[in-house]
């Protein structure tokens, strides 16, 4: 009987043990980032002070964003952007298509993300209408982006909230 006894409150602490580890730790939320593939969309409304400050990106008025993200259990990651930039008329004028690939990780509840590659694959690269200083600019300033680091919520099994130090968010949705 007694023996009875201890084997249930050994099976019991090990239970909640198991438990603490599991939902205390990053271990769900990486779980949950790597069963599948992740989509967002973004919108990015230029101001009239950001124009004066990056002259080289006057003409832009709004990029449209549209992220499709894939977290590997091995701690890589591959993104593919397609990114539709719009004048001051509201018209589209050019899209261009980026592949970026690096390293992630998880530290207390923080998405750490480390691009080592990020390639131009758009298909039409003679009708852009940018200067390859302004592509630099607009590279750049992806990189710096992707580099920063993210508050991640689970919202649930299909949607991830990412929210950055400067209290921008970003949700990742999934089918």
């Amino acid at each position: 009987m007694l023996n009875k006894r201890i084997a249930y409150f050994l099976l019991a602490v090990s239970v909640l043990f198991s438990s603490w580890i599991y939902w205390g730790t990053d271990l769900k939320t990486k779980q949950t980032l790597t069963s599948r593939e992740w989509y967002t969309n973004t919108v990015f409304i230029a101001s009239r002070e950001a124009g004066k400050a990056m002259p080289e990106l006057s003409e832009i008025s709004k990029i449209h964003g549209r992220d499709t993200l894939k977290f590997l259990p091995n701690g890589s990651y591959i993104k593919a952007s397609v990114m539709n930039f719009y004048d001051q008329k509201h018209e589209m004028f050019m899209e261009m298509e980026l592949s970026e690939s690096g390293q992630w990780e998880l530290s207390d509840n923080y998405l750490l993300v480390h691009p080592d590659n990020v390639v131009d694959t758009t298909p039409n690269k003679a009708g852009r209408s940018f200067s390859d200083e302004q592509m630099g600019v607009i590279k750049e300033l992806y990189m710096l982006d992707a580099q920063e680091s993210k508050r991640i919520d689970i919202i649930n099994n299909t949607s991830i909230l990412l929210t950055s130090l400067d209290h921008g968010s970003i949700i990742l949705s999934s089918n």
